[in-house]
């Protein structure tokens, strides 16, 4: 293996890093884009600025440290859950994305709802029936544009749709996939009586596999994009919650990450399938193969301060932040 890059598909940037064959880190680089709300509760982007923000990145990391990109032999990601990118037979957007914060498919849940008990639902997934997941946000794909839902020959998560845009094969980890309310987090795919449920259809979900997989190599436009070679694997990836417990080592129980973002999800490992009763946490498949990442939803967290510092302030979220670096301890009694 020679030198790798791993990217990050954030909410509000994509960020890149070049890695030694020895694991060091050699350069770092990111680069932002939006969030739209067209209605009240949407939240979509773009998917141009995920392929422009990859490769910015990437072209920044090559640029700043020399490194001859033929001697780039893999590139990996870590991208925000709960996402759906429709994508046409040659793995086209056919709209903006639909991302984990869009709360939209609220009729979506409650038929799904009376479609399969939701105690049996969680059973299944591991998963509260909520609005978040990918599953109501397909469904209501599928009832407000169906057309569009048509016309998709897959509908993969963000990441889903990085890897496809890269190598042209549509395919995504457990982790990704396990936050569907669409598959089985005991039998490890997807299940047939929750698509059912859901009323769509199993062949227009990607293909699954393990997060270190090698989903294939460049395409000729990926590669030009990037400024690397067509010879460059590209392997299958995973969430961005499960990539920061990998890197914090949060991969074996006792272990508890807390995940600082947009969202704030807290996380630990698990060898089996944990079903909480009170469902405060919920269980998605990790990025480990055959392991369990149990985490709470943690919604919103550094998304408040980008609002307040927007909407209340007006100045900049690193702006708002090196304000606080001045402020005493104990936010003056309050």
């Amino acid at each position: 293996m020679g030198y790798v890059i791993g990217c990050d598909l954030g909410s509000q940037s994509a960020k890149a890093v070049l890695m030694s064959p020895e694991g060091g880190i050699v350069a770092t680089a990111s680069a932002g884009y939006a969030m739209a709300h067209p209605h009240s509760g949407w939240a979509e982007q773009d998917p141009a600025d995920y392929r422009n923000g990859i490769a910015s990145s990437v072209r920044a990391v090559l640029a700043s440290s020399g490194v001859d990109p033929a001697a780039v032999t893999h590139i990996g990601l870590s991208s925000q859950v709960d996402g759906v990118v429709p994508l046409d037979r040659n793995m086209r957007p056919l709209r903006p994305a639909i991302i984990w914060l869009d709360r939209r498919a609220t009729e979506q849940v409650a038929r799904l709802g009376r479609a399969i008990d939701p105690e049996r639902l969680f059973a299944r997934t591991g998963l509260n029936l909520d609005a978040s997941h990918t599953g109501p946000k397909l469904m209501w794909l599928a009832d407000n544009e169906p057309e569009v839902y048509a016309r998709a020959a897959s509908l993969p998560s963000v990441g889903g749709y990085a890897v496809a845009w890269m190598t042209g094969r549509s395919i995504q980890d457990h982790a990704n996939s396990s936050s569907s309310l669409l598959y089985d987090v005991v039998a490890r795919d997807w299940s047939d009586e929750l698509i059912d449920a859901a009323g769509l259809d199993r062949a227009k979900l990607p293909e699954i596999g393990r997060a270190t997989d090698v989903a294939g190599t460049l395409t000729a436009e990926a590669a030009a994009a990037l400024g690397l070679t067509t010879r460059c694997a590209v392997v299958v990836s995973t969430g961005d919650d499960h990539a920061a417990c990998l890197g914090a080592g949060g991969v074996r129980p006792g272990v508890v990450v807390d995940i600082l973002g947009t969202a704030e999800p807290v996380g630990v490992s698990s060898a089996v399938p944990v079903f909480d009763e009170t469902k405060l946490v919920e269980t998605h498949a990790h990025a480990v193969d055959g392991s369990y990442l149990i985490e709470n939803p943690g919604f919103v967290s550094g998304g408040n301060t980008l609002w307040f510092a927007k909407n209340v302030l007006g100045i900049s979220q690193q702006e708002f932040f090196d304000r606080a670096a001045f402020s005493r301890p104990g936010a003056r009694g309050v």
